[in-house]
């Protein structure tokens, strides 16, 4: 689901060019804020029909604002969010959001934002038989 976090941070990216927004495996000791951090919580996959499945993610948009004690600032951000993040997407891809939430912990906002992706998975390659000599005979 590598698109779908980069929609994310690319939605992040554009709004606020000013802001710096790390991935989970790219955050530094020391965030230059105020800053954005997408980190995927949760996923999972259940099967539907045939070649179909359903692949469920919940993602944690922590936004670290520029004063630690705001948390004005932390519900405005929220509300942005809440806006903006009904759809994400990009190259044509749109992704939807089915639950969000926000909850802010030590002055730190946490966004939880979940998705549903629905995926059809390629069949599977069997090799063809070149050729087949067949014969009947009536007794």
């Amino acid at each position: 689901m590598e698109d779908l976090q980069n929609a994310i941070i690319g939605r992040l990216t554009q709004a606020y060019p000013d802001y710096q927004v790390y991935d989970d495996d790219h955050v530094p000791a020391e965030m230059e804020r105020p800053c954005f951090v997408v980190t995927e919580l949760h996923s999972k996959q259940t099967r539907g029909v045939d070649r179909r499945y359903i692949r469920t993610v919940l993602y944690d948009i922590q936004y670290f604002p520029a004063s630690p004690a705001s948390k004005q600032e932390c519900r405005s951000m929220a509300e942005w969010l809440y806006e903006h993040l009904l759809f994400v997407g990009q190259e044509g891809v749109q992704f939807r959001t089915l639950d969000m939430s926000a909850e802010i912990k030590e002055g730190i906002l946490h966004f939880s934002a979940g998705f549903s992706v629905h995926l059809i998975l390629g069949q599977s390659q069997y090799p063809v038989m070149e050729t087949m000599n067949e014969e009947a005979r009536l007794k």
